[in-house]
């Protein structure tokens, strides 16, 4: 089960967070099963990005034991999603003009790497709430 990107996390760890793996793999059955115009595959990758967002939510609400994560966290995973998704779905590589192996590499390293950046840098920006000692 995903787990919310926390400040103590590594950078192999917060790799590994940014991979929409569970909405990526409905994406990809939806692509295999229909051959969608433009509009229909660009309303079924933001009806895709936005479920992330409410499965991550769901996740971080059922883990009670862990703070919840910041709000950028959620916006960096939609990012996360559309750019896997042009990745590894050809359809959205076609939508996307990712025409070769090399472009769709390079957009799934910037990806892997750029987005848990942005995450780090977001959460040594967002302050800290004190702990109450117990």
């Amino acid at each position: 089960m995903a787990r919310a990107v926390q400040a103590s996390d590594g950078v192999a760890t917060k790799v590994a967070k940014y991979v929409p793996a569970e909405m990526v793999t409905v994406a990809t059955g939806f692509f295999a099963a229909f051959d969608p115009n433009d509009r229909v595959l660009v309303a079924a990758l933001l009806i895709g990005a936005v479920l992330n967002v409410v499965y991550l939510l769901s996740v971080a609400r059922a883990d009670t034991t862990a703070q919840r994560p910041p709000k950028t966290f959620y916006a960096i995973s939609a990012v996360a999603f559309l750019l896997w998704s042009a990745s590894v779905i050809d359809e959205v590589a076609a939508f996307a003009h990712l025409d070769s192996d090399p472009k769709r590499a390079f957009v799934l390293t910037f990806a892997a790497f750029a987005l848990p950046l942005a995450d780090s840098i977001n959460v040594r920006r967002t302050p800290r709430t004190p702990q109450v000692a117990r």
